[in-house]
């Protein structure tokens, strides 16, 4: 199967160079995945879409939107300018207006973090029930915890950026956060010296995509920059953008 997608991407990759080949992809400000320096929009997943569109023969160009708003765009189809985006993770709802590569750009380990003690022997999202919980803003947590949210079993806080949950986090505001495992080390470290730690099990690890506007009919493009992400998976491409930017080596994929 690996190889499948590898040799069929190529052949996609040769028939759609020259057939428009400049693409606007989309995210939002999130460390260390993206981050935005000045005039310059740099960090771990940008430098591996920025190569693996190159090497898929596409002229990469990255912007940032706020993170409720470019779902938003990307629900308004064909009307939207936003053509592509990172970094989603997969579910029925999204499939009507977003075309999902088949491999992976990352996995995402969604865990706890609280004030060291507070959950001496944390199990799960059990444990969360009737609590004030900090998430960022438009973030689905796949699994339990959205029922939970639904039934209102937890309280959800949302906020606009990670730093902003683990301030309150560290005065007393709230009582945990879940968030990004790599996010969360990211945020915690610009902070002063805490008891902010990030607890066991992970809530949920799953894959998270870039994705295509389903209405721009630009689905030609998955087969090659699946083949292109392969590539950087074999060769250590990816590894090594990874090194550069985390402070914790993630699950490979």
């Amino acid at each position: 199967m690996v190889k499948l997608i590898f040799l069929l991407g190529l052949l996609m990759c040769r028939a759609a160079v020259g057939a428009g080949n400049e693409l606007t992809c989309y995210s939002t400000e999130f460390a260390p995945y993206v981050i935005s320096q000045g005039n310059r929009i740099t960090g771990a997943d940008v430098e591996v879409i920025s190569e693996a569109a190159r090497r898929a023969g596409l002229h990469m160009h990255i912007k940032l939107l706020p993170w409720v708003r470019l779902e938003n765009e990307l629900k308004r189809g064909n009307d939207s300018e936003v053509a592509c985006a990172f970094a989603y993770t997969h579910n029925d709802s999204r499939t009507a207006y977003m075309d999902f590569m088949q491999v992976p750009l990352k996995y995402t380990r969604y865990v706890l973090f609280a004030k060291k003690g507070r959950f001496p022997s944390f199990t799960g999202i059990a444990d969360l029930k009737g609590l004030d919980v900090g998430l960022r803003r438009g973030f689905v947590v796949p699994g339990g915890f959205e029922e939970m949210r639904k039934r209102k079993e937890v309280f959800v806080q949302e906020v606009d950026d990670d730093l902003s949950n683990f301030r309150k986090l560290a005065i007393g505001r709230i009582v945990a956060i879940i968030a990004n495992a790599d996010a969360g080390q990211n945020a915690i470290a610009q902070l002063p010296p805490s008891e902010i730690v990030m607890l066991e099990p992970a809530i949920v690890e799953t894959p998270t995509y870039l994705v295509l506007n389903k209405a721009k009919h630009l689905s030609h493009w998955l087969a090659p920059l699946d083949a292109a992400l392969q590539s950087m998976q074999q060769d250590g491409s990816i590894k090594k953008v990874r090194e550069k930017y985390l402070t914790r080596n993630e699950t490979p994929p």
